[in-house]
């Protein structure tokens, strides 16, 4: 990803879309990544006593949350109706309910905006509704009242931003809108013009999931870009007899702001959203999607990898290297001969493939593209489509030999031919389980399958479904459709491993005393292996799926211990290495005179003491001078105090 223009604004977390200015003017709000408090009406403080731990997903109230930049509410509302009386409407989790209500809500965010409005007056609060428990027939219709007379009746400081505005560019939402702030999503109110559809909500589907398995979920859902309305991603963890789980550190690694985690998110639901970063990390993608829609620059232009003409189906196969992009490529147009131009979504892989019908003797062209999200186009792959292979002949294909077969790890395996070139147009693998080949043939559907040209040298699988032994097979076919015999070998079982791996070596630190990040590198990597790291200061806190350069949170002025293990796909752990450091100021730190010197802004620190200067200034120029009672002195005064002046030195453009 390309870094975001140096020329960030300044901001504030509690007023960030208004201080960004009309940096945001040309996204969408789908277009956005905002910020969501999972649970956002269940706070610490809001429910108390021994339920607490179990039930709380954030530490403190709305008017904290917004403070901390959260621009998405993730609510669920229960009716409090007692002997067939309605007495309000609070928030809910699970069994329990917290002391925080609607209305309440809807008075803290008519505070918020009532303060000081027009250093407010872009921000947008998403009250996205997403449960509803002990509603009677009539419920929805009193909650909607509730909501339409707090935020547009009298006395209310800012109003509902109507659905009409769900497809309109932040600008026009500010230009057409202004002094409307609330945005509230959910299909339980029907058509009322002022209420947004439902927000579409991905969730794993259960509470337990391990770190790798919300990995992989994750991963799986911000594949694409194209998505056209709001939805939210959900983010969180939870721990059997314990509740939800702080994972802040994993969240500041999944959504850091180069990955696709995060550009490709909509709204990312959190719990205790200050114990991370999600917040600044999400005005950083914000930026930089803004900067990708005025993007000049065009994608590199594609060039093919490797094709295939797959005779019997009337098939052409093209795999193409990807382009690349500053911002990302976001789609491929191709046409054959100057015909209609046909999008193809980007498949994320450094190789793509095409393919389309063609008719065996007619010549083709095809021209593709490759298409950023600013609509540039790439330099066009023109390609004749002039190697189709000459057909083979009428007679039955013979077998290719097997001259290598292996599995690789638990869920791998591969195979590599020798050619039979005499009547093949090209080659189908397949795996199979042992059951479903009998005598030399298969009786059973394959578990998996790929083809190849005529030239190919063989095949990999990467995603056998378990560990069990399976019989892998490759065949011929020729230009007519007719097979040869089945070429089988048996891919045995995984037996996993009960040697533990190599330790790792070589532990090295780095501390950056500004942002108190701690940069951990050692080496000791490869495949099937990953390493947990320890730390032990005054508490002691572990990292599981740890990689040489991630940094990690330290505070200044302490001591600290590093233990660090491999572990293997098997779960076999290596013998642990160890280092101790210290991110206490050493004699390295000490005062020396800078009076008149250029810094860069990172270097304003001395002992616990860091400078938090303005988010777009590079350097700062330092001048010295004593005083006494705060005035001051001469050159042969006695200084009492020695302070200074910091001149902003702002960077080229």
């Amino acid at each position: 990803m390309k870094n975001p223009s140096n020329k960030t604004p300044a901001y504030h977390l509690s007023t960030w879309m208004t201080d960004l200015g009309s940096s945001l003017n040309n996204l969408k709000l789908h277009q956005l990544t905002l910020p969501s408090t999972h649970n956002a009406g269940m706070d610490k403080k809001g429910i108390g006593g021994p339920v607490e731990g179990w039930m709380a997903c954030q530490n403190d109230t709305f008017p904290f949350q917004i403070a901390q930049g959260a621009r998405v509410f993730d609510l669920r509302v229960n009716a409090r109706v007692f002997n067939g009386t309605l007495y309000g409407f609070d928030f809910f989790h699970g069994p329990f309910s917290s002391n925080r209500s609607v209305l309440g809500l809807i008075k803290d965010c008519n505070t918020f905006f009532k303060n000081d409005y027009n250093s407010k007056k872009h921000e947008l609060i998403i009250l996205q509704f997403h449960e509803f428990k002990n509603f009677r027939p009539g419920d929805h219709e009193r909650l909607l009242t509730q909501m339409t007379q707090g935020f547009s009746g009298i006395g209310s400081s800012t109003k509902i931003v109507p659905k009409a505005a769900s497809d309109l560019t932040i600008r026009d939402i500010r230009s057409r809108y202004a002094g409307h702030n609330i945005i509230i999503a959910s299909d339980k109110f029907g058509s009322h013009s002022d209420f947004w559809d439902d927000i579409s909500h991905e969730w794993i589907g259960y509470d337990i999931p391990s770190e790798q398995e919300l990995d992989i979920f994750i991963d799986q859902k911000t594949q694409e870009t194209n998505q056209s309305k709001l939805w939210s991603l959900q983010s969180v963890r939870y721990k059997n007899f314990y509740g939800p789980l702080d994972i802040s550190d994993y969240i500041n690694k999944k959504f850091k702001p180069d990955t696709q985690a995060l550009i490709n998110s909509n709204i990312i639901n959190v719990d205790f959203i200050e114990n991370s970063s999600i917040v600044p990390y999400c005005i950083c993608a914000n930026l930089y999607k803004a900067e990708r829609l005025i993007d000049k620059e065009p994608p590199s232009q594609p060039t093919v990898h490797d094709e295939l003409w797959h005779g019997g189906w009337s098939t052409y196969f093209i795999n193409f290297n990807a382009s690349t992009d500053n911002f990302g490529v976001d789609h491929y147009l191709y046409s054959l001969n100057g015909g209609e131009e046909i999008k193809v979504n980007n498949q994320h892989t450094q190789r793509q493939q095409l393919e389309f019908e063609v008719r065996r003797g007619q010549e083709y062209e095809l021209t593709l593209y490759a298409v950023d999200v600013a609509g540039n186009r790439s330099t066009p792959l023109v390609k004749a489509l002039k190697g189709i292979d000459p057909p083979t002949g009428s007679d039955k294909p013979l077998p290719p030999d097997i001259t290598y077969y292996k599995r690789d790890g638990k869920y791998a395996c591969s195979m590599l031919i020798k050619h039979s070139i005499y009547n093949a147009d090209h080659y189908i693998f397949e795996i199979y389980a042992e059951k479903d080949i009998v005598d030399g043939k298969p009786v059973g559907e394959p578990i998996l399958w790929n083809i190849a040209s005529r030239w190919a040298l063989g095949v990999m699988f990467t995603n056998l479904p378990n560990y069990d032994a399976y019989l892998i097979t490759a065949h011929a076919v020729n230009s007519f459709g007719l097979t040869s015999d089945y070429a089988i070998k048996r891919i045995d079982a995984y037996q996993p491993s009960v040697t533990p791996p190599s330790p790792p070596s070589n532990l090295t630190t780095s501390y950056n005393s500004v942002t108190q990040q701690l940069t951990v590198n050692f080496d000791g990597g490869g495949m099937y292996r990953t390493h947990t790291l320890t730390i032990k200061t005054d508490t002691e806190k572990t990292y599981e799926s740890f990689y040489s350069g991630n940094a990690i949170s330290v505070s200044l002025s302490l001591d600290f211990t590093l233990t660090l293990f491999a572990v293997d796909q098997d779960g076999n752990q290596s013998t642990s290495i160890t280092y101790t450091g210290s991110t206490k100021e050493t004699s390295s730190h000490a005062a020396s005179p800078i009076n008149g010197q250029t810094v860069l802004r990172q270097e304003l620190t001395t002992g616990v003491t860091t400078w938090k200067g303005s988010h777009n200034i590079v350097k700062y120029k330092i001048h010295l001078y004593d005083t006494q009672d705060g005035r001051s002195q001469g050159a042969s005064a006695t200084p009492h105090v020695r302070c200074c002046h910091v001149y902003p030195i702002q960077p080229p453009e």
